[in-house]
């Protein structure tokens, strides 16, 4: 079974989910149908007994999670889909136009005669 809605928040917060079984023998987690433990930069994520905590969310973390369960008389799973929002961030310009990463100055001007048209393009990602 999967979670109704998908789980939205916010990079940097905390995340906790909860296995929704009790009365098993063995319990697993997996994102993106690889188990956990196979994804070496997530060494932040914590499980214990049937709770998965993230204590600060990056990119990494987002995808489905799944927990599979088993006991004597059959097995089971639950599947969250998390997405992580983060906020707008400029793309870096080309370095040549750019005096330094603080200043976002341009080192060059644009002179341009009444009439003509200038393209700007600013590159932004963030969801």
């Amino acid at each position: 079974s999967t979670s109704d809605q998908p789980i939205q928040t916010k990079i940097n917060t905390p995340l906790t989910l909860v296995c929704p079984f009790d009365n098993y023998d063995s319990l697993l987690w997996q994102l993106n149908e690889r188990n956990l433990d196979t994804y070496l930069d997530l060494t932040d994520v914590r499980l214990l007994q049937n709770i998965l905590q993230i204590e600060k969310l990056r990119q990494a973390h987002q995808g489905t999670y799944t927990c599979f369960v088993e006991n004597p008389a059959g097995r089971n799973n639950h599947s969250f889909v998390v997405g992580i929002l983060s906020p707008p961030t400029i793309q870096q310009a080309d370095p040549e136009l750019v005096e330094s990463e603080q200043q976002l100055q341009p080192v060059a001007e644009v002179s341009l005669l009444s009439g003509e048209q200038l393209r700007l393009v600013c590159h932004a990602s963030g969801s």
